[in-house]
């Protein structure tokens, strides 16, 4: 009886039994949810760019009528240039500036800051032609009126959204649920960090060297080999896979990461970094689940062209309203 229980440890440990009990460690949830199920939660990013849409609309539609006092549609389209121009820059700069990522790291303060830099941004283009279109166009005061409207319901929903998805972390709908290759000092050391953050489930550890690795990490225990993991019943619960080998044994983690390319999980490398700031990036860029965009990640080509036009927009009619002063102060240096 001692033989056959040593005997199905090791083909346990080795991932051969995989209906084998095992610990459930100190990490994993006491209900796991699928990915699927989980990814519906960080999907919510789209409903709120959609409902942030349709109150836009919604609402210019009607101030426009009360403003104007006519329907909408016999408005010319030069009076309601501005209000589209304004609205489109504040809803383009709300997607460049990824403020519906709702990221572990982003802090409130900088959240809604990028929400006033959007509104802001749409008043100044709004603003911009107003001024240089005929006479026709919408009066200054009822674009202006209409913009901050349109602001202030955008803070307000905005405020809405940050309190769902704070709940949802505090709820751990966003927490996302790891498991490691290799039980190594580099996974000891990403284990320790966990459980003292707690903003990120490891739920176990995989390693092909079973006869040499131990049988836990940190009360992580190790579920089996690589081999075993492509078809464990844990990795439909799993957000990301890290592969914790030192990156100068590029054998053995070029094998693992192509036998890993198989899974729908996203794989990344943990690399193992002497600075401490940049050591707890990592970590931090591991705990991160952010709502997920409706459009790939907006890259830094996007995010620059979208700082350039912000600076012509607010920096050219401020050159031209400064100008004046700025020639008297270059005559007077040039007169003393």
């Amino acid at each position: 009886m001692l033989a056959e229980r040593l005997e199905q440890s090791a083909d346990s440990r080795a991932g051969l039994v995989d209906d084998a009990p095992r610990p459930r460690g100190p990490m994993r949830p006491e209900q796991l949810v699928s990915v699927r199920r989980r990814q519906d939660r960080r999907l919510a990013g789209h409903r709120f760019r959609t409902v942030d849409t349709l109150f836009l609309l919604v609402t210019t539609g009607f101030l426009l009528h009360r403003l104007l006092d006519r329907p909408v549609l016999d408005v010319p389209i030069g009076a309601l240039l501005p209000v589209i121009a304004g609205l489109w820059s504040t809803w383009w700069l709300l997607r460049s500036l990824r403020l519906y990522r709702f990221g572990r790291s982003e802090r409130i303060v900088a959240h809604f800051s990028g929400v006033g830099a959007a509104v802001g941004f749409g008043v100044g283009a709004a603003s911009l032609l107003v001024w240089v279109l005929p006479t026709e166009s919408a009066s200054a005061a009822d674009v202006l009126e209409l913009m901050l409207i349109c602001g202030g319901g955008l803070l307000i929903l905005h405020a809405v959204w940050w309190t769902l998805v704070t709940r949802w972390r505090a709820l751990g709908l966003l927490t996302p649920n790891l498991v490691v290759v290799g039980a190594t000092n580099d996974a000891e050391d990403l284990i320790s960090n966990a459980l003292e953050r707690r903003d990120m489930n490891i739920l176990g550890i995989f390693d092909d060297r079973a006869e040499r690795s131990p049988l836990a990490l940190h009360g992580v225990p190790v579920l089996g080999t690589t081999e075993a993991m492509l078809r464990h019943r844990v990795m439909p619960y799993v957000d990301l896979v890290v592969v914790a080998i030192d990156p100068a044994a590029t054998v053995r983690v070029r094998q693992i990461m192509d036998r890993l390319s198989v899974l729908p999980n996203t794989v990344t490398l943990l690399f193992d970094d002497s600075i401490p700031s940049r050591r707890a990036a990592a970590i931090d860029q591991l705990a991160d689940a952010p709502l997920t965009p409706l459009h790939p990640a907006t890259d830094a080509a996007r995010r620059a062209s979208a700082k350039r036009v912000q600076d012509i927009v607010f920096g050219v009619p401020a050159l031209i309203a400064t100008l004046p002063i700025m020639a008297m102060i270059a005559l007077a240096i040039t007169l003393d």
